[in-house]
């Protein structure tokens, strides 16, 4: 990128950046080995780790570096920029931590090297620095690292190969692997499904060309023959967005004879037992366990003894124990076990479940209720992934297997036999029964909550450890885009009266507590109902929202006695008009789940035309097979996140700013709405439109005895802004009639009828409306009774949840003249 200068002042030679990650300790031993003269250092976050690598250098090879311990901050990465004449950077992930140290490396005039083989980040750094590493002397060498090299190495080989063997050039090459003996680590596959999602596969093509890293370009288009091998590449690239739990690549198990961790991989992972217990004091970690002097001296050490006891007398050489078997100091091999686990457990030929606080006793089944083994978070997935689970107390005597033991562990957890035993798969039973077994389980960190459900769900994310219990809300925004079952929102929403705000996903298993109990739990599968994720909260498609009336409380039924579903409303079909119901009017969502009589819904407020509000004061909603409810027209709607779609807490709150109020008025029906999702029927409120260039229109029946007349109402908020109201035009919708020569009207009322969901004025007048030569009242009547209609307008401040909402009231006058 630029020519070599010297900056022969700074303090170093070399700084190696990332020395103590797994590609920066090769590195380093290099560094140590190449020149006895060259003045360097190591840096990095952890100056313990940093120390300990630099004692290491000094035993192997007697080289001592300086350690300097560094923040990924401007600040401090332009002062180890200024202390170097060359950086060398083996930092990981490139797109999060790479883009700092480059830039300043380019802005301080520093040589810099790394091994970035995520050539998208490369181009946007080269397209974003160039310059200033011209200006200021700095080289700047991306990609020098062995996951890139080797195939531009091989790519220029071939080509002069063919070129020298068949005197021709090369229009296109393909390379593939055909017998690896490894695979790609966790941390290498986290980067290209980061790569994917950051990028997307157009601009990862586009930086993979040929000449899109140099400045310099080829005389003449590139032919396009690579056209098949892209296709290939995007494949091969979805395949990879697409990895999950059951494509880790590697795990440490320990050798039963010899008590050493040895590292395997995939197709060479040989049969092991496993172990499930609680954590208690004293467990041996990974480190530890590399001094076995120590770790035989340390009380967890008991628990690794007894299962590879346990697997020499099954025949097994290797066994596999959380404590020791996870680095725990790696984020990488923490992040790639915990999204491994079930599979881990799934696997294991056995699994050996240590029950320490069992005592040895006859009275089997009131002392297994009181273990700690079945309240701890992690153990769930331990207790569901294994076929064989076989359970010792504390003495490691024999009690029973999950098989004999079934009964008595099904009546403990809640969770069915055939699920227990495998008979019926995880993904028949609902989301909502699964998030219940762990309703009463707890984890030491809140994040661990939703991480260890990640197998029960078959979900894959990345460990956030200082999240806290967002985890749980990004486990279920998962769920979400997996699957479309909707039980995922029958937990129980109430929170305190006068909650400023709603939620749409639980805040723990806990919320969910009662659906596991529910033995004749059904899953709905409605095929014509979609559920996806929107950065608002959840998005519903289809017609499943239906419109219901609360009975008043001497009226209200509870079928179910227990749980969750015992403290359900069974509410009431709506009658319609809605003066004639005797209680509060409210939409309900039926969801993916209920009982034997009853389908489970949950009750919502509608805030915005497209947008719903969980109802928090309300519990669950159990609606009667055998009763008709009128389903609410609702092709899309979302119901919406208030703590994070929007800034402001009176977010939800914006529909309702210059709505239009039409009371009720016992002389006056609605017939039709247009559009018809701008209508809440439970505050009676017309929503403001998008735009004010919206057509609005509501077919009123007016009732005078003993005879009926339709008008048309017509809202038009183009005159808000001049007169601060809305204009309101009454048409005679009569004059739909053969014999009417009022064109205008039939202009208006053609196009209504073709039922767009949304029209607008210029459309409308287009056709030869004429909203002048209307006004807000009209001279109607059969025979020789006539009426003036008018309709009145009044502003109004509406206070809600502490705000002051600004409104429109519609009341009509009807006199005979």
């Amino acid at each position: 990128m630029a020519r070599f200068t010297k900056n022969s002042d700074r303090d170093y030679d070399v700084v190696l950046l990332g020395a103590t990650g797994f590609t920066g300790r090769f590195a380093a031993m290099h560094l140590a080995e190449i020149d006895r003269d060259l003045k360097w250092a190591i840096a990095g976050r952890s100056g313990a780790k940093l120390t300990k690598l630099a004692e290491e250098l000094r035993l192997k090879t007697s080289q001592n570096p300086d350690v300097i311990p560094v923040e990924f901050t401007t600040q401090s990465l332009d002062a180890l920029a200024m202390q170097t004449r060359c950086l060398v950077a083996t930092v990981g992930p490139f797109p999060q931590h790479g883009v700092l140290v480059f830039k300043s490396c380019a802005e301080n005039g520093t040589h810099y090297v790394d091994i970035n083989g995520e050539t998208p980040s490369v181009l946007e750094l080269i397209k974003a620095y160039e310059d200033t590493a011209k200006s200021t002397g700095a080289m700047m060498i991306p990609s020098c690292g062995v996951g890139s090299l080797p195939a531009d190495l091989l790519t220029c080989l071939m080509v002069e190969k063919v070129k020298e063997t068949f005197d021709c050039p090369t229009s296109a090459g393909l390379i593939s692997v055909h017998d690896s003996r490894v695979q790609a680590s966790g941390g290498t596959l986290n980067g290209l499904v980061t790569s994917v999602s950051s990028y997307g596969l157009r601009n990862i093509l586009k930086a993979g060309k040929p000449w899109a890293l140099s400045p310099i370009r080829p005389a003449r288009p590139q032919a396009d023959e690579s056209r098949n091998v892209s296709k290939d590449i995007i494949e091969r690239l979805k395949l990879a967005a697409a990895l999950h739990q059951w494509s880790t690549s590697m795990m440490k198990l320990i050798d039963v004879r010899t008590l050493k961790i040895e590292e395997v991989f995939d197709e060479e992972i040989p049969n092991y037992v496993i172990l499930s217990h609680t954590w208690d004091e004293e467990e041996v970690s990974f480190q530890d366990f590399q001094d076995i002097d120590v770790a035989q001296n340390m009380k967890g050490f008991e628990k690794i003894e007894e299962i590879c006891r346990l697997a020499r007398a099954r025949g097994v050489d290797y066994a596999w124990v959380d404590t020791c078997c996870i680095d725990k100091t790696s984020s990488a091999d923490l992040s790639e076990s915990i999204n491994s686990m079930f599979r881990y457990y799934h696997d294991a030929q056995a699994c050996y479940a240590y029950l320490a606080d069992m005592p040895r006793t006859r009275s089997l089944e009131k002392h297994l209720r009181n273990c700690r083994w079945f309240t701890r978070g992690w153990t769930l997935q331990e207790l569901l992934a294994p076929a064989e689970v076989r359970f010792y107390d504390q003495d490691w005597n024999l009690l029973g297997t999950k098989e004999s033991l079934v009964e008595i562990i099904s009546d403990i957890t809640g969770i069915l036999c055939d699920v227990l035993l495998g008979k019926t798969p995880l993904w028949d039973i609902p989301v909502a029964t699964r998030m219940a077994w762990a309703a009463a389980r707890s984890t030491k960190r809140k994040e661990d909550v939703a991480y260890s459900l990640l197998g029960i769900f078959d979900i894959n994310m990345p460990m956030l450890y200082g999240e806290g219990p967002k985890a749980f809300r990004r486990l279920q925004e998962e769920i979400c885009k997996k699957d479309d079952d909707t039980s995922l929102l029958a937990w129980d929403s109430r929170r305190p009266l006068h909650s400023r705000t709603s939620v749409a996903f639980a805040s723990s298993p806990a919320d969910f507590a009662g659906h596991e109990k529910t033995q004749a739990i059904t899953r709905f599968r409605n095929y014509d109902v979609g559920m996806e994720l929107t950065s608002r909260g959840p998005r519903f498609m289809g017609r499943n929202l239906c419109m219901v009336v609360i009975p008043s409380d001497k009226d209200i039924q509870r079928p179910c006695p227990h749980g969750i579903l015992g403290l359900a409303i069974v509410p009431k079909p709506i009658l319609l008009p809605e003066e004639d119901n005797g209680g509060i009017i409210r939409y309900v969502l039926r969801l993916d789940i209920g009982t034997s009589t009853h389908r489970c819904g949950i009750f919502l407020e509608k805030v915005q035309p497209d947008l719903f509000r969980r109802d928090c004061n309300l519990p669950m909603a159990l609606m009667s097979y055998k009763l008709d409810h009128l389903t609410e027209y609702q092709p899309s709607f979302i119901i919406v996140e208030d703590q994070l779609s929007y800034r402001r807490p009176d977010s939800t709150l914006w529909g309702r700013h210059k709505s239009v109020h039409v009371p009720i008025d016992k002389r006056i029906k609605i017939s039709r709405i247009l559009p018809r999702t701008s209508w809440d029927i439970c505050s009676r409120l017309l929503f403001a439109p998008r735009f004010s260039t919206q057509v609005q229109a509501l077919k009123l029946v007016v009732n005078l005895q003993p005879t009926q007349l339709e008008l048309w109402m017509l809202c038009d908020r183009r005159h808000i802004q001049s007169s601060g109201r809305p204009r309101i035009l009454l048409l005679d919708a009569s004059a739909s009639r053969s014999d009417t020569t009022d064109i205008g009207i039939q202009a208006f009322l053609r196009h209504i009828n073709r039922e767009e969901e949304e029209d607008h004025w210029h459309a409308v007048i287009s056709e030869g409306f004429k909203p002048d030569s209307f006004d807000d009242s009209i001279t109607a009547g059969l025979g020789t009774q006539r009426y003036r209609i008018s309709a009145l307008v009044d502003v109004r401040t509406v206070k809600l949840k502490g705000y002051d909402v600004k409104e429109f009231s519609v009341r009509f006058n009807i006199r005979p003249i």
